[in-house]
């Protein structure tokens, strides 16, 4: 059986006939861990080809993740899924890879203009 583009293993039947499924087959450890990585490496990549961009937003006054995301927005610079709008949180986690320290302070911001 396919679910969601992993496999079961069929490992016994119930008391009416159907099939018992097993646990996923996701590949081995190695195979998960260089997927973990790749995906890790791209969004890196992604987030410093957004740094100049997102530095000039700053220095033009954009100082919230709300005005970050409407400046990206605004220059149809496209989502790492390449569909939907830029957030809040999508600008706080690029700016998490690009520099942590500053982030956990933007972070802090949101929350207190959210309360």
């Amino acid at each position: 059986m396919k679910l969601g583009g992993r496999r079961r293993k069929i490992i016994g039947e119930d008391d009416k006939g159907k099939p018992i499924y097993g646990k996923v087959a996701n590949g081995s450890d190695a195979a998960r861990a260089a997927a973990v990585r790749a995906a890790q490496e791209r969004a890196e990549g992604r987030a410093a080809d957004l740094a100049p961009t997102i530095k000039a937003l700053q220095e033009a006054g954009a100082t919230s993740l709300r005005a970050i995301a409407a400046g990206l927005n605004e220059q149809a610079i496209p989502t790492a899924r390449g569909q939907g709008e830029w957030s809040a949180v999508q600008v706080m986690r690029v700016l998490e890879r690009l520099d942590p320290f500053v982030a956990e302070s933007s972070a802090s911001e949101a929350n207190s203009l959210a309360a």
